[in-house]
């Protein structure tokens, strides 16, 4: 009996770590800008806006939150549009926006219902510091 309860553990511990990998393949691919066109922006990251760029950094910290590792920083030359701000409604509020970069890929900002006023003046600084480069 002891050699199955093993057995069952092993297995177990290799789905996890098989898990635990393919989420990383799936977080990596979503970081990295040669993955494809978009570039999420979720709610357990931390946006700062400098004079010019954009910075974007995961979040760390147990007891209180701080920004741990840069993952994308954007200079604002960089940036060609910023959508309109969305906000969604109901239980799980949240206000989007997309920033298109020269390079064709796109930014999707996702800012959860606590951030959603920080957002918001987020969205008009960098609607009035950057121009439409669309065309």
């Amino acid at each position: 009996m002891a050699g199955l309860k093993s057995e069952v553990a092993s297995a177990a511990a290799a789905g996890e770590q098989a898990g635990r990998e393919r989420r990383r393949k799936q977080v990596d691919a979503a970081l990295d800008r040669s993955a494809g066109p978009d570039l999420p922006v979720r709610e357990r990251n931390v946006l700062a806006l400098t004079s010019g760029r954009l910075l974007v950094f995961s979040l760390g910290g147990l007891i209180t939150p701080q920004p741990r590792k840069l993952q994308w920083d954007f200079p604002l030359d960089e940036v060609r549009w910023v959508s309109r701000s969305r906000l969604t409604t109901g239980a799980a509020m949240a206000l989007r926006a997309d920033i298109g970069l020269a390079d064709g890929h796109v930014a999707r900002l996702d800012f959860p219902r606590a951030a959603v006023k920080p957002g918001q003046a987020l969205l008009q600084e960098l609607h009035r510091r950057v121009p439409d480069r669309s065309a």
